[in-house]
């Protein structure tokens, strides 16, 4: 097949324009002040366990020059080994945090 020059040039031309774009969900969302600091969010209940118990156990099993993502992703892999009976305790931990945070 061979493209052919349709007769009225500037009709193709037209047509061939991107629509307008519509606003995007950045420029929608709501922007803080410049300077001023959002309050940090309450732990959830994997950071409770690994800030106190996961870092460590992952590093011991790793090793002394193991990096942070090696870190990282071995606390990932013993918290999805845990069962739901090991996290709900955990899971209270954030729970209170959550509620006391947002009093």
């Amino acid at each position: 097949f061979f493209f052919q020059k349709p007769n009225n040039l500037k009709h193709f031309i037209m047509a061939k324009k991107a629509a307008p774009k519509s606003p995007t969900k950045k420029a929608a969302k709501a922007k803080t002040a410049p300077g001023a600091k959002r309050a940090p969010r309450a732990m959830s209940s994997y950071m409770f366990w690994m800030t106190t118990e996961g870092r460590a156990a992952s590093k011991k099993k790793l090793g002394a020059n193991a990096t942070i993502g090696e870190i990282g992703k071995e606390a990932g892999k013993m918290w999805a080994q845990k069962s739901d009976k090991e996290k709900e305790d955990w899971k209270q931990k954030a729970l209170k945090a959550f509620a006391a945070k947002n009093k």
